[in-house]
C-alpha cells in the first residue's frame, strides 16, 4: 500500500513540480539569452530589461527552492492535519505509511529541485563570466586528485573509500528526512492544541530547531575532543574518520527517531482535525 500512496503523492506534487522546474528551465534560457542581448547592443535603454530578466532568474532560484518547501509542508497540512485528514485516515492504511509517503516523496522534490537550481546557477554563472564549460569540466579531476591525495595520506585502502563515501552519502540523506520531519513534527504538535493551532506549531517548530542546535553543537564539541584527545592515542586517522561519520550518522538516527515519535503520535490520536 506504502507504493500506492508513493505514486499517488509524486502524481499530485508532480504537477506542480514538473512545471515549477520546467519554468526555471526557461527562465536560464532567457536569462542567457538577455546576456547575449547586452553584449550585442550598446543601448542602455535595451541594458535595463536585460539585465532585469537575468536578475529575475537568480532571485527565481531561491523562490523555487522556498515554493519547494512551501508546497511540500501545505500537502503535509492539509492532507492529515484539515479536513482531508478525516478521508486519509479512514483508507486501510498505518499511520506510518502515510508520513512515510509524505516524508519521501517531499525529499525526493527537494533533492531534484536543489540539483536543477544548481546545475541552472552554475551553467548561467559560467557563461557571464565567460568561463569554457570544457575547461570547468576538466577541472574536476583535480578534486579528484585532491580526495585521492587525502586518502594516501590516511592509509586509505579501497574498502575505507567505499565506506567514507557510504557513511557520507547516508548521513546526507538522514539529514534531508530529518529536515522534513522536523517541519512534521512542529505541525503535528501544533494540532495537539485546542486554539492557535498556528501559533503552537510555530513555536514548537522554533523550540524544536533550538534543541536541536543545542545537540548538534554539543554533540560536536564532545565528539571533537573525543576523537582528538583520546582517539589520536587508539585510533589511526581513517579509524577516526570513520568514527566521525558513524557518530554523525548515529546521531541523526535518534534525531530522526524522536522526530518521527513526536509525528505519529498525534497523529494516531487524530487530535482537533480541522
Amino acid at each position: 500500500m506504502l507504493g500506492k500512496l508513493l505514486k499517488h503523492e509524486a502524481i499530485a506534487t508532480g504537477r506542480i513540480m514538473l512545471p515549477l522546474l520546467g519554468a526555471m528551465v526557461l527562465l536560464a534560457g532567457m536569462a542567457n539569452l538577455s546576456y547575449l542581448g547586452v553584449q550585442a547592443t550598446d543601448s542602455g535603454l535595451l541594458h535595463t530589461p536585460l539585465y532585469f530578466i537575468i536578475g529575475l532568474f537568480f532571485l527565481g532560484l531561491f523562490a523555487a527552492l522556498v515554493l519547494t518547501v512551501v508546497l511540500l509542508i501545505q500537502r503535509f497540512y492539509k492532507n492529515l492535519l484539515k479536513d482531508e485528514g478525516y478521508l486519509m485516515f479512514t483508507l486501510p492504511v498505518s499511520v506510518h505509511a502515510l508520513v512515510w509517503a509524505k516524508l519521501l516523496v517531499a525529499c525526493l522534490w527537494l533533492l531534484l529541485c536543489a540539483l536543477v537550481c544548481a546545475l541552472l546557477f552554475t551553467l548561467t554563472l559560467l557563461h557571464l563570466m565567460h568561463i569554457d564549460l570544457g575547461l570547468f569540466i576538466s577541472r574536476f579531476p583535480a578534486v579528484s586528485d585532491f580526495f585521492d591525495w587525502m586518502f594516501r595520506e590516511m592509509g586509505a585502502s579501497m574498502v575505507d573509500r567505499i565506506l567514507f563515501w557510504t557513511e557520507f552519502a547516508l548521513a546526507a540523506l538522514l539529514g534531508l528526512l530529518n529536515a522534513g520531519l522536523l517541519f512534521y513534527a512542529a505541525m503535528a504538535i501544533g494540532q495537539c492544541a485546542g486554539k492557535n493551532k498556528l501559533l503552537m506549531s510555530v513555536l514548537a517548530f522554533l523550540g524544536l530547531r533550538f534543541v536541536n542546535q543545542l545537540v548538534v553543537s554539543f554533540s560536536a564539541v564532545a565528539g571533537s575532543r573525543w576523537l582528538w584527545d583520546v582517539g589520536s592515542v587508539l585510533l589511526g586517522d581513517t579509524a577516526r574518520l570513520h568514527a566521525l561519520e558513524l557518530m554523525i550518522v548515529i546521531s541523526s538516527l535518534l534525531k530522526g527517531a524522536v522526530l518521527y515519535v513526536l509525528t505519529v503520535l498525534p497523529l494516531q490520536k487524530r487530535l482537533n482535525l480541522e
